[in-house]
């Protein structure tokens, strides 16, 4: 049996067994001068948690060290989850596009069946750079997108040189041109994680996430919805920095995509939402993804023209 004690209070329990008086309230020291000195209740305190009395034995023992403070537990699990928060983004990037290297078609289709609008791209990608040609409509046809680190451009035939645009500009119905591109939002939100919610049966992590200052993104606020099960985004809600929602995005991930010799499921159709006013929906489909890393002179402003 064992039981924490301090050498004062057994002291104290010896003196008293032998009548020399009861035993006194708090720490005392003898003075040089013969009188009596009181210690200081934190040399007490440090001097009684120093040990503990093992009856068995007849000895004193070191005291068992103290549990972990529960603030730094706190602090790590808050680290942990930050870790795994970023892993979940950066996995839910990788299937809307977020890889070495890869191209694809991309058709937008707005409308509401009386009159519907079609644009169509091919679309090269390295990252969150993207190059796109217009296809359609005829119009149109050679048009060319570019954005490299968060910086775009627009060239079309005839132009002496390319025209920088930005990423939030309207591409088409509610669409920007920043759709067509890969997500990052692992690197360019700060991200709070919320409470799990079910979305089209599918339990999901929900992260609010905001543009950090300085990053070049299409949207200041988003919310997102990502499966549990198969990592990939299922919804996003787009805010303005004051809060109000103004567009929405269902996606869906039908194909898979081979990346490094792992097979991931990959973006096959996303449905951007009008919220505020008219609720028209403009459907992105992803059609025919292929792992290839384009060649860097494809980034190149200068490539444009050519």
């Amino acid at each position: 049996m064992r039981w924490v004690t301090s050498k004062l209070l057994l002291g104290a329990v010896i003196a008293g067994v032998a009548g020399l008086g009861p035993a006194l309230a708090t720490a005392q020291d003898e003075a040089p001068d013969g009188g009596m000195i009181e210690a200081p209740a934190a040399a007490v305190d440090a001097e009684a948690s120093a040990t503990v009395w093992d009856a068995d034995a007849g000895t004193e023992a070191p005291a068992e060290p103290e549990a972990a403070e529960p603030a730094a537990e706190a602090a790590a699990d808050d680290a942990a989850d930050e870790i795994d928060s970023a892993a979940i983004l950066a996995r839910a990037d990788r299937s809307r596009g977020n890889i070495p290297g890869a191209v694809w078609n991309v058709e937008l289709i707005t409308g509401d069946g009386q009159k519907v609008d079609t644009v169509e791209f091919d679309v090269k990608v390295r990252n969150t750079d993207f190059f796109a040609e217009y296809l359609t409509p005829p119009r149109q046809k050679g048009n060319r997108l570019l954005m490299v680190g968060g910086n775009m451009w627009f060239y079309k035939p005839g132009l002496s040189k390319p025209v920088p645009i930005s990423q939030r500009q309207k591409l088409s119905g509610n669409a920007a041109y920043g759709d067509i591109s890969a997500t990052n939002y692992a690197d360019d939100y700060e991200r709070e994680r919320l409470p799990d919610e079910t979305n089209r049966g599918e339990l999901c992590y929900v992260f609010d996430l905001k543009a950090k200052p300085g990053r070049l993104t299409t949207y200041d606020r988003i919310r997102i919805w990502i499966s549990k099960a198969r990592g990939v985004s299922m919804r996003a809600e787009y805010y303005t920095v004051s809060g109000k929602l103004f567009k929405s995005v269902e996606v869906d991930h039908d194909q898979t995509l081979e990346v490094d010799g792992e097979t991931i499921p990959f973006v096959s159709e996303a449905r951007f939402v009008d919220e505020l006013v008219t609720r028209e929906t403009t459907t992105m489909r992803i059609r025919d993804p292929r792992s290839v890393v384009p060649d860097d002179s494809v980034f190149d402003v200068g490539f444009m023209t050519q």
